[in-house]
């Protein structure tokens, strides 16, 4: 575009008479309005390209959505939902679409409270003493339990990203832990999914409803600890071939943050959880995953999340997450030999040995050190049977337990990393 518009100067200035202008497609200079170039464009129509790739090109310099409503909301339109939006827009660029949905929609929340106490709506208005307000009122219905604390820190949150990226400071920023207090990620009930029987009858009456790929995707969470992603994009045939060849499998796609491509996670395979692999891999055939060939990811996560409404709550079980909570409790009382805190009531082994355990390489584990200047296919060839990925220092190899622990009523607590860049392992043990 810009090196047209360049064509455009330099004709001009070698003698192109004013008015004419030459077509992208390098046609002879013809009038604005009465003559046609050989490609059917007219001169007319050139301009007004011009014009709006030059706006295009102002745009991109620009890089943003500022002054688009004057000195209202800070020149970012002129209410205050939409002015936050063309904020965070400018903020996160053209990604992190769930970030700035979630942000957009707790935004509301505080804007309606702004116009319902002080008829504030310009966030050029908006002070510190309405926010902590805002804190206080929030800090109120999380004590009448009608509010968890997390989603009232979250509110707060957003109220700080939107102001800081419609004002360009920190000015207004306020602590929410101060107002609604600390949050905790540690479970407080036993996940419902530990007991086996209730996971199995509510697989088979999804089968018998028709629900096939659901089922098989129900199983795949218990028995690995997948997240609904995880379980959907999970390549069924390439993993059912893992666990024949390793005992386990790598879980790769639908990671969290995209995790999968610079971390391996490696979780053992159960005979209980082979024969749901086979299950998975018979039902998917003609496709990589569970996800039927008709349907996009979203269309699939409404379908299985209305079909296991129906059965969950006749086995009392809960959401997909829940599952992956269970497997964590299973997973620790295999690594530490006690039952998991939120099943025991309290910490039955000793912290030293569950993050003994927990970090313990089994010996039939080998990780291997592999020197940056190995080239790519010495290490194909010594191991053909996964994807070989080189990188930095500090890169380690995951583990199904660590990612999960917080489900078992483990307190996060950060592993020790190393220099891992190649991994191999054959046993039994997923750590």
């Amino acid at each position: 575009m810009v090196l047209w518009a360049s064509t455009r100067l330099a004709s001009s200035r070698s003698g192109v008479p004013s008015g004419s202008y030459g077509c992208r497609k390098n046609c002879p200079a013809v009038g604005p309005r009465q003559h046609v170039s050989p490609c059917g464009e007219t001169g007319a129509s050139l301009m007004g390209k011009l014009r709006f790739i030059t706006h295009r090109i102002e745009r991109s310099v620009d890089g943003d959505m500022s002054k688009v409503g004057g000195h209202r909301n800070y020149g970012y339109g002129k209410r205050m939902d939409w002015a936050g939006k063309n904020a965070l827009k400018d903020r996160y660029g053209s990604g992190h679409y769930a970030t700035r949905a979630a942000h957009e929609a707790r935004w509301r929340t505080f804007v309606s409270f702004a116009r319902e106490n002080g008829n504030v709506r310009d966030a050029r208005h908006v002070t510190s003493e309405l926010i902590e307000n805002y804190g206080r009122c929030l800090a109120q219905r999380v004590r009448s339990g009608d509010m968890k604390v997390a989603y009232a820190q979250n509110l707060i949150s957003t109220v700080n990203v939107v102001m800081e990226s419609l004002r360009h400071d920190r000015t207004l920023r306020v602590s929410p832990a101060t107002f609604v207090g600390n949050r905790t990620n540690i479970r407080q009930t036993a996940p419902a999914g530990l007991d086996r029987l209730k996971v199995e009858a509510a697989a088979d009456a999804l089968r018998q409803h028709g629900h096939e790929r659901v089922a098989s995707l129900v199983e795949l969470a218990r028995d690995f600890g997948l997240r609904f992603r995880e379980a959907s994009l999970l390549d069924v045939h390439a993993a059912l071939k893992q666990a024949n060849q390793l005992g386990r499998i790598n879980v790769t796609e639908g990671t969290k943050g995209g995790r999968g491509h610079s971390v391996d996670r490696w979780v053992p395979v159960t005979d209980k959880a082979k024969r749901s692999l086979e299950s998975a891999a018979g039902i998917s055939r003609g496709s990589r995953n569970l996800i039927p060939m008709d349907m996009r990811l979203v269309e699939w996560r409404n379908h299985a999340d209305t079909a296991w409404q129906i059965v969950s709550k006749a086995n009392d079980l809960s959401g997909f997450h829940d599952l992956r909570a269970a497997y964590a409790c299973e997973r620790y009382q295999q690594l530490t030999g006690q039952p998991a805190p939120i099943v025991a009531g309290h910490r039955a082994a000793t912290r030293e040995i569950a993050t003994k355990r927990r970090g313990k390489p089994s010996p039939s584990c080998s990780v291997m050190v592999a020197p940056m200047w190995w080239p790519p296919t010495l290490a194909r060839d010594r191991w053909p049977d996964r994807r070989i990925r080189t990188t930095q220092p500090g890169r380690r190899v995951g583990s199904s337990t660590g990612r999960c622990r917080a489900h078992a009523g483990v307190r996060s607590e950060t592993m020790s990393s190393a220099p891992v860049a190649l991994a191999r392992q054959s046993g039994a043990d997923g750590t």
